[in-house]
């Protein structure tokens, strides 16, 4: 019994391991849309490796005997500091997080628009739902013209040409930064 529950704990890891060579493929521009709710795409990843994180802690808690002293406490510590930057960088896409608005388009495509700040800025992130999985498309940013939140301030429209698949996001500006700025910016996405 116990070298069958070891047997699974190595099968599950090689599994993992697999997974996680191929993660940046499989899940690049993509995110979880589930029964209505957008996860973040940096949280959904972040959640990804804390699941591989804890994988391989079962892997550390299985050979722990077998592992010499030295490699127990880097082990330990390279865990620990995983786990913890994961979960500040949850947190900080969780307290980056501004509004998010959901399209229905004429053709019966969805589009889910999540606008955040971050370092570099405030943007808006464009993404097509397909069922659970929300495809990024584009993103806006906002912070180039002004220091409003669009979306948060229900600043903004849209128009979508079903002939050609072309969005547009018109977001509106109450005090652009510069005097030659438009108060209106128009930025097109193409859906696929």
């Amino acid at each position: 019994m116990k070298q069958t529950k070891l047997n699974f704990i190595d099968i599950l890891g090689i599994a993992f391991l697999i997974i996680y060579m191929f993660l940046p493929h499989i899940f690049k521009d993509k995110t979880l849309y589930l029964f209505g709710n957008f996860i973040a795409e940096d949280i959904f990843h972040d959640f990804i490796y804390l699941a591989l994180f804890l994988i391989y802690l079962l892997f550390y808690i299985k050979y722990f005997k077998k592992i010499h002293i030295a490699k127990k406490i880097i082990l330990a510590l390279l865990y620990c500091v995983g786990i913890v930057l994961s979960v500040y960088d949850i947190a900080y896409t969780v307290n980056s997080f501004l509004a998010k608005e959901e399209i229905s388009l004429t053709d019966g495509s969805k589009i889910v628009l999540y606008e955040q700040k971050s370092s570099s800025g405030t943007a808006i992130d464009v993404y097509k739902v397909k069922g659970i999985i929300a495809k990024y498309i584009g993103y806006c940013w906002e912070d180039i013209y002004c220091n409003e939140y669009c979306l948060k301030e229900n600043k903004w429209d849209y128009t979508y040409n079903e002939a050609d698949k072309k969005l547009t996001l018109i977001l509106r500006y109450d005090e652009p930064r510069g005097e030659y700025a438009p108060d209106v910016l128009e930025e097109e996405f193409t859906l696929e």
